[in-house]
């Protein structure tokens, strides 16, 4: 009787495996460095950022999706006399993606949601310094590319518009590796 039941518990395990690895994964995290490009009419720079998105695909067409990043690097410089630093600090944002496969392993998409930042600057001249920084949230869209390279795997590539307000914009390109579970 023991032994039945072991059978049992080990064919219902096998079996319960088997519908889970079928199913097409519903959940993922991808991991990206961003190129965050800030332009006004007076200003403008480039600076890296980190970014760790999560998401969750309702069906084979729409997910929702959580991005946290941050700055991996800074721009500086001189305006006039004045030696300046700045970057887009950190953001955070979600989005809807809308997703369409037009081939196997390749998939094209648009996202759309809001997306909230931080920008810190620093200026310096004949030995007095300043800094400040402003946060603020904005709607945000985009498109891109997804590449499957296995099953559980992927390479992405898009470009965000992540602010823009009052002549001011935030956008860049990114590069994207996502893990499906």
């Amino acid at each position: 009787m023991k032994k039945i039941k072991i059978a049992i518990a080990i064919a219902a395990s096998f079996t319960i495996a088997t519908v889970v690895s079928a199913q097409e994964q519903a959940n993922y995290i991808q991991v990206g460095l961003i190129q965050a490009n800030y332009a006004e009419p007076r200003v403008s720079f480039t600076n890296g950022m980190l970014a760790l998105t999560a998401g969750h695909k309702f069906d084979q067409n729409l997910s929702i999706e959580a991005m946290a990043a941050s700055a991996t690097s800074h721009a500086s410089g001189y305006w006039g006399n004045v030696f300046v630093t700045a970057k887009v600090s950190n953001a955070t944002g979600i989005y809807v993606k809308a997703l369409s496969t037009p081939s196997n392993g390749f998939s094209v998409y648009a996202k759309g949601g809001f997306t909230r930042g931080t920008l810190t600057a620093s200026a310096s001249v004949a030995g007095y310094s300043a800094s400040a920084w402003t946060s603020a949230t904005s709607p945000s869209y985009g498109a891109g590319a997804q590449f499957d390279i296995s099953p559980n795997s992927y390479v992405a590539i898009d470009y965000m518009s992540y602010y823009n307000k009052n002549d001011t914009t935030i956008g860049g390109p990114s590069i994207n590796f996502g893990y499906k579970f």
